[in-house]
């Protein structure tokens, strides 16, 4: 019994986010020992690029292939919906790469040549890895998705800090250390999801088209909020610079923690039952979804005793006053993850029970709200009201989500 526990995919994933969680910290500790908060603000903003353009670039097609393979879970059907994302992948990828550069150029991140070309490359190989990871969840396979996802977010880190130097060198070494994970992480992703592969299928373009309509209302609904989610960062590049990133990132990456692990330790877990469960309307969909916030609130409440345990000695050894500072914000900033993350299964169930245009206009509401709270706060209060910003966000949207499903409940359609 204990053996199985062990072994279990919530403690393996758990585990694997774990290990991540620690050599992000490490990474940050020396880091902002080495170097300065600029050079982590600087490093916050490509983090931030890299999560909009990759969720821009995938189309969230994996909306309308994931509930196509869910209703008819079939080797052929599977080879069928990855066809579609890799016929999307030619020129998606490059898109990315172009963009997410251009987006470090226009919000002044200093890199050189070399670091640019190594950041494009990381988003370009990360808008593969992020449906490959997807397809793993969808096929039973999360701890292959897990270690997919480590090795391009956190694997190649310590080898970046056997080469910190001056502001320039540090940044290269960086990107390019990620950039060869991230490959690295494509080419593991590929081989872990080969029987999904198949060069004999060929897409049609009038497929293609209705897969592009079908998403785009949740299309829209995740990039949206993964725009919501990083905001603040620039919106405190542009008002107060990169050392303000810095301070705001090291303490936004240790209560991300708390997120990263819900996903993989019970959302990546449920989802497909979640799916399962509120795209048929089964009877037991409400114990589901009972069980997937329950669970996903302990695992919050845990993980952010936990953080706000570790980070005391974290903060202290970087040997930066600013950081101690700001200390008080971490709290602030777990309890808007928690409340968000909490409700997160409630916006699956929605997404389940198909109804796009309701999460659409949650998202984008909250987006708009959080660009004016956000840009207020900041002007009024800094940092501080960068770290407030969110918790007023995410109640706000958890309980638009909570007043949503209910009203739906009633009415017998979810």
């Amino acid at each position: 019994m204990r053996l199985s526990i062990i072994l279990s995919p919530t403690a393996i994933s758990t585990g694997i986010h774990g290990l991540g969680l620690a050599l992000r910290l490490l990474f940050m500790m020396v880091l902002v020992r080495e170097s300065t908060p600029a050079v982590l603000g600087m490093f916050g903003l490509l983090t931030a690029i890299d999560l909009i353009v990759i969720y821009a670039a995938g189309f969230e097609l994996h909306t309308f292939s994931t509930r196509r393979y869910a209703r008819h879970p079939t080797p052929s059907q599977l080879r069928i919906c990855f066809a579609l994302h890799t016929r999307v992948f030619r020129f998606a990828t490059p898109l990315a790469a172009l963009v997410a550069m251009a987006a470090a150029w226009l919000f002044d991140v200093n890199l050189d040549v070399t670091s640019y070309l190594c950041f494009g490359l990381v988003v370009a190989t990360g808008t593969v890895v992020q449906e490959l990871s997807r397809y793993l969840v969808l096929t039973a396979k999360p701890i292959r998705s897990i270690v997919t996802s480590f090795l391009r977010t956190a694997g190649w880190m310590p080898f970046a800090l056997l080469f910190i130097g001056n502001e320039q060198q540090t940044m290269r070494n960086i990107t390019v250390a990620w950039a060869i994970a991230s490959t690295l992480a494509a080419l593991w992703g590929m081989h872990a999801l080969r029987e999904a592969f198949s060069r004999h299928l060929r897409i049609r373009t009038r497929f293609a088209l209705h897969a592009f309509s079908r998403s785009a209302s949740y299309y829209a609904v995740a990039t949206a909020a993964v725009l919501q989610s990083n905001i603040e960062r620039f919106l405190l590049q542009l008002m107060l610079g990169p050392t303000a990133v810095g301070i705001y990132s090291l303490f936004v990456t240790l209560a991300n923690t708390l997120t990263a692990l819900v996903q993989a330790g019970v959302l990546n877990i449920f989802l497909p039952r979640l799916l399962t469960a509120f795209g048929g309307l089964t009877a037991d969909r409400r114990a589901v979804l009972r069980e997937a916030c329950k669970r996903a609130l302990l695992v919050c409440l845990a993980m952010a005793v936990a953080i706000m345990i570790a980070s005391v000695p974290i903060v202290k050894l970087t040997d930066h006053s600013a950081y101690l500072e700001y200390l008080w914000i971490l709290p602030a900033l777990l309890v808007g993850q928690t409340v968000l993350m909490w409700s997160q299964p409630v916006h699956l169930a929605i997404y389940g029970a198909h109804h796009d245009r309701l999460l659409l206009t949650i998202t984008v509401t909250s987006l708009v709200v959080s660009l004016a709270v956000s840009s207020v706060l900041i002007h009024v209060a800094g940092i501080a009201g960068a770290a407030a910003a969110p918790v007023l966000v995410s109640a706000g949207m958890a309980y638009a989500r909570w007043r949503a499903f209910a009203r739906l409940e009633a009415r017998g359609v979810a």
